[in-house]
């Protein structure tokens, strides 16, 4: 296993033979409070077989990367014992029994809570406390007002903020602080008798009262007693005014490890019981514990209790509640076991176990999960209902399971429905004494952004230079962050962007820029690899022009779910065909997998299940935008209209049946025929995944002749272009790229709301490129387009315009030998030019035949460019190489009507030119006449770069 820091690049055989599995934190401190004296869980056997320094993280899972540690310290000791996260980053609170990070220690263990936001900056340190021993144990956030509140929770043997204090015996603190790090009150929790009071698991409601639970040896608030150590729950409201308590307990000791609230404003309590608490304890004759879970409502009124067990003890140290997509509220218990539990299979040593309980106190699953040695689970965190996280310490590698010199941090994953899906183990070094080198994970928080925070502390080192205690034998605080997903920021070597907004602009994930206008539905991506990953979107004429389409609708497969997003729609988002509602910042679980997450009034985010993730944008309800971050796993899986992020931007334009279009496209190319790139991702009937109202298809959105021309901004007039480009700088674009778009946008919609979609386009790009991220390639500029369809322009010389026999196309010419001329000036300054046209041969040309050879070709500025010979008799051709059969290379052939044969060739030709006029010279040699042989053209377009 690899080593986190430069420093720990290498291994060394410790000399000290490992010790028993017993907590290296010292005493009194938080970590040794699982069980009053006498009263211990029983430990494995020393472990053998030292094989060097600790793991670092060992990614399971492709992608799954440690973001940064934090290391803080000096010479006294400093551990975390608790975590919570908000988008704005992680709060951790534990002690010290001095100086941390220059604030002024107060007495023997303080208090200290830290800042730290995603990007690895601490914002800021506190430290608080009496002249006696103060422990915080437990931190819960409340973000839903702003500024956001903070609430620590612990206990003191001393008076913390000038609150009473009777005797020597700890009473439970309860502080709050706002998002800056200001206190805001702290309360004293004492019993009566001034028996030990202590608090160890804090939680927020969805209305920002906060919950307290810990433990009692006295009588709290006018409780009963029940017998020795009892569980309390207590509920303050966010001015810090008590609203009740509850005692709970049995004749024998009753510890809470965990509270959490539901959505429906239910508390849950979780601990382990010595004694019979919510059903008969397991092994009542010896002294053992159960697992132990207990539901209130919002008015402390006991709703129901549960109790789990083995022959041996269970030890509780966290619960989590999320809420799913129907409604349902799922309860998630930690703890860890030495035996096989409720139906589990025991590893060996001590086990962790994970139980799911709904909201009326069924149990629903229990997973068990750990090494030959011991696993002890400290923390649960929820992602908001998709995935849950248990953090602790292992004294075994959990790859190899084997044992290992010292005690290593852990994360562990798992879906809502109890998949296992990964586990990480991080280990420290310690040159200055490698005898100390013991590292445990206390608390872990999940944010929505799928960044996973596991706070602790370590006897060892984790940073290059060293900044720990110089082998003083004690501890520093540990912050770990770890991403299990894309990011909104930039994530490199683990994803990439790609993304379609305005009239729509797309930039594939290989980072290549187009405009497309197709007119219905398409998919723009896709796996291709038969996964069941898929993007589709219908894109609908603006207003009912004729020139630009917008995105009014993105479809999407979630794991085995349909999620539709639908404008100027009520509900604007449908799963499965059903109508959902979402509040504003909520976040809720799918029922296949992955999360729905409305971040704003305007805006959602789609998590898929692994890393993958999709932002839709309405547009001030004018037309959608939409973002993806997707992991590096999925290069070269993908196919659809963003491409098939391969790395290689040249061949992003594919069909279905694997057909390269090249790097850049002709207006033909994305929109003409049955094999342009509009018609290959055309959504069929029975791969939509879209809702439609009564008799509604795909094929209802479906206009296959649209666009008619390309529309670009070498076509606005100079007045449109300056208005245009006031509204979109006034706006902020300052991008050269999306400033041509949004420009275009806004002069041909006349809607100002495109200036605001190429701002989040351009923050999108500065926010997930993070200054790293290449400009996207931009195509070429079309210049020039004629399709012939009323008249000819005075730029072609001669023009006169003919009509197929079928009468379904009217094209330029027909031309015998002479030639057809193009000249255009005052082009804008360019490296490149593209030439495409439908070339028509018509009527019985004999190619390489007896009466030919009949010769096609044109020039650029005189010089020759391209001939060859075709032919639509049994004669060979020399296009698209010599000998090739007659109608080689036509997108159709006969198809047109004339007697004599006919054949259509979609043609392209790029070249280096930089002068400012172009003319153009088209011509055939070697016909007979325009009744035997004749040519036409039709969609000539010229493009620039």
């Amino acid at each position: 296993m690899l080593a986190v820091s430069p420093a720990a690049s290498h291994k060394e055989e410790k000399s000290k033979p490992p010790a028993e599995s017993a907590s290296p934190w010292p005493e009194g401190h938080p970590a040794l409070q699982l069980y009053p004296p006498g009263e211990t869980v029983p430990l494995a056997a020393e472990r053998k077989n030292s094989r060097g320094f600790s793991p670092a993280f060992v990614p399971s899972s492709v992608g799954n990367g440690l973001a940064w540690i934090k290391q803080m310290g000096g010479s006294s000791t400093e551990v975390a014992q608790a975590a919570a996260a908000t988008v704005q980053g992680v709060y951790v609170a534990g002690s010290a029994d001095g100086s941390f990070n220059g604030n002024t220690h107060v007495g023997n263990n303080d208090f200290i809570v830290a800042k730290v936001n995603p990007n690895n900056a601490v914002l800021w340190t506190r430290q608080y406390g009496s002249p006696a021993q103060d422990y915080a144990t437990g931190v819960a956030t409340y973000s839903v007002t702003s500024p956001h509140s903070i609430y620590v929770g612990g206990y003191s043997a001393g008076s913390m903020d000038g609150n009473p204090k009777v005797g020597s015996a700890f009473d439970g603190v309860l502080m709050k602080l706002d998002e800056y790090g200001n206190q805001q009150w702290v309360r004293q929790l004492n019993s009566t008798n001034n028996a030990s009071d202590q608090i160890f698991a804090v939680a927020t409601d969805k209305l920002g009262n906060v919950y307290a639970a810990g433990n009692t040896i006295g009588t709290l608030s006018g409780q009963t007693p029940q017998g020795l150590a009892d569980m309390f729950l207590a509920k303050y409201n966010p001015s810090g005014v008590l609203q009740w308590v509850r005692q709970v307990g049995t004749a024998k000791n009753d510890y809470a490890r965990g509270v959490a609230a539901d959505s429906e404003g239910n508390i849950y309590l979780a601990g382990h019981s010595f004694g019979s608490l919510g059903g008969p304890n397991q092994n009542p004759s010896l002294l053992t514990s159960d697992m132990v879970l207990i539901k209130y409502d919002t008015n402390g009124n006991l709703v129901w209790k549960r109790q789990m067990g083995t022959t041996t003890s269970e030890s509780v140290s966290g619960v989590a509640t999320s809420r799913q997509l129907n409604g349902a509220i799922a309860i998630y218990v930690v703890g860890y076991t030495s035996a096989a539990y409720d139906g589990q299979s025991h590893s060996g040593g001590t086990d962790i176990f994970m139980t799911q309980f709904d909201k009326l106190g069924n149990k629903l699953w229990s997973r068990q999960k750990g090494t030959a040695g011991n696993d002890y689970p400290n923390g649960l965190a929820s992602d908001g209902g998709a995935n849950l996280y248990v953090a602790g310490r292992t004294d075994y590698d959990m790859d190899t399971n084997t044992p290992e010199t010292s005690r290593n941090v852990f994360l562990m994953k798992y879906s809502a429905g109890g998949v296992w899906l990964f586990h990480k183990q991080l280990g420290s070094i310690n040159l200055l004494n490698p005898m100390m080198m013991d590292d445990e994970g206390f608390g872990v928080a999940a944010d929505i952004n799928d960044n996973v925070y596991v706070a602790g502390g370590t006897f060892g080192e984790f940073t290059n230079p060293v900044t720990v205690n110089g082998g003083n034998d004690k501890s520093d605080l540990l912050v770990v962050k770890y991403t299990v997903g894309c990011q909104d920021t930039f994530t490199a070597n683990q994803c990439s962007i790609g993304y379609g907004w305005g009239d729509p602009h797309m930039v594939t994930f290989d980072r290549l820029s187009y405009d497309f206008q197709g007119a219905g539905e398409f998919i723009l991506t896709k796996s291709a690899t038969g996964g069941s990953f898929e993007v589709q979107a219908r894109m609908e004429p603006w207003y009912n022009g004729a020139s630009v389409t917008v995105m009014r609708a993105v479809a999407t497969r979630v794991g085995a779910d349909r999620v539709g997003f639908y404008q100027n729609s009520t509900p604007f988002v449908k799963v499965n065909g059903a109508g959902v509602t979402l509040g504003n910042g909520e976040l809720v679980p799918l029922p296949g997998g992955g999360r729905l997450y409305r971040k704003d009034a305007w805006t959602y985010v789609v998590y898929y299940p692994g890393e993958d993730r999709m932002i839709v944008t309405d547009v001030s309800g004018s037309y959608m935008n939409v973002d993806f971050s997707l992991s590096l796993a999925r290069m070269g899986t993908l196919q659809g209209l963003l491409g098939n992020f391969n790395g290689n931007a040249s061949d992003d334009f594919r069909l279905r049946n694997g057909t390269s279009l090249g790097s850049f496209l002709t207006f033909a190319q994305l929109y003409t025929g049955t094999n342009s790139l509009a018609s290959s991702w055309r959504v069929t009937t029975a791969e939509s995944l879209f809702d439609y109202a009564l008799n509604m298809t795909t094929s209802s959105f479906t206009l296959e002749d649209f666009p008619l021309m390309p529309v670009t901004t070498a076509s606005l007039s100079p007045e449109e272009r300056e208005a245009a480009e006031a509204v979109c700088r006034e706006a902020g674009v300052e991008s050269f790229f999306l400033l041509d778009s949004c420009i275009l946008d806004v002069a041909v919609t006349g809607d100002h709301a495109f200036a605001q979609g190429a701002v989040l386009a351009q923050n999108r790009e500065s926010q997930s490129g993070g200054g790293h991220l290449p400009p996207p390639v931009v195509g070429p500029q079309t210049i020039y387009f004629a399709h012939f369809n009323e008249t000819v322009g005075e730029e072609w010389s001669p023009g006169s315009l003919s009509m197929t026999p079928k009468g379904e196309k009217i094209f330029l010419g027909e031309y015998g030998e002479q030639e057809a001329a193009l000249h255009l000036s005052r082009l804008p300054e360019h490296t490149q030019i593209t030439v495409s046209f439908d070339l028509l041969i018509l009527q019985g040309w004999d190619g390489d035949g007896p009466y030919g050879p009949n010769l096609w070709g044109f020039t650029v500025d005189g010089k020759e460019v391209f001939e060859s010979t075709f032919s639509n008799t049994n004669s060979t051709q020399s296009y698209p190489k010599p000998g090739s059969r007659h109608g080689s290379g036509a997108e159709s052939v006969n198809a047109l009507g004339y007697p004599s044969g006919d054949s259509l060739y979609k043609m392209k030709f790029t070249f280096e030119h930089t002068a400012r006029d172009l003319s153009l010279n088209f011509y055939a040699k070697g016909l007979s006449g325009l009744t035997g042989e004749s040519w036409g053209l039709d969609g000539v377009e010229v493009q620039v770069r």
